[in-house]
């Protein structure tokens, strides 16, 4: 397979005029194209402009989209997309704090987490950079609320393994060992 053969060697171009020799030149010197009566020959009816006589592009009208004005977006100087992982985050630990509030260490190290989190995230929303503001508020708010269950628990803990009964309870589970009928007998007897 080859290329196709020239105008001058016979094939595709037989009985066409030969390529002109400057560009908007036909064959005999003359212009390419037949002028078009329905347009104004160049330099008539409109004012010049940069290409042939014409008007430039959208002259006195605003410019059309992607033509001088930004993309709509996010941040401060108008491109590239929200940055709401933070948001995301906080919203995800808080959820996660208040599940594993009851661990007390769980509840308080997610609890934080989420907090710090979301405090970040609303000040992305602040400054224009993520739009998820609300989910950044939920991950405050949960992780607030989980952190306050864990600390409730902790100090619950604490109060019963301070008092008499959370002594004996203890001492009860030493006695027992690794025995798990004894276990479930001081769990039963303390706890039920």
């Amino acid at each position: 397979m080859g290329f196709p053969p020239g105008p001058d060697q016979g094939g595709y171009g037989q009985g066409h005029p030969p390529y002109p020799s400057q560009p908007g030149q036909g064959a005999a010197g003359g212009p390419a194209y037949p002028p078009n009566p329905g347009y104004p020959p160049t330099g008539q009816g409109y004012p010049p402009g940069p290409d042939q006589g014409y008007p430039p592009h959208n002259q006195g009208y605003p410019p059309t989209y992607g033509q001088g004005y930004p993309p709509p977006g996010y941040g401060p100087y108008g491109g590239g997309q929200p940055r709401n992982g933070l948001g995301v985050a906080a919203l995800v630990l808080g959820v996660a704090a208040i599940l594993l509030s009851w661990t007390v260490i769980g509840g308080i190290l997610l609890g934080v987490g989420a907090l710090v989190c979301g405090f970040l995230g609303r000040g992305r929303v602040n400054r224009r950079e993520a739009n998820n503001g609300g989910m950044a508020l939920a991950g405050v708010i949960t992780g607030a609320v989980g952190v306050v269950i864990a600390l409730i628990v902790l100090v619950a803990s604490i109060a019963f393994l301070a008092s008499d009964e959370g002594r004996t309870y203890v001492s009860c589970l030493d006695d027992a060992g690794n025995n798990q009928v004894e276990v479930d007998r001081c769990a039963r007897e303390f706890l039920g």
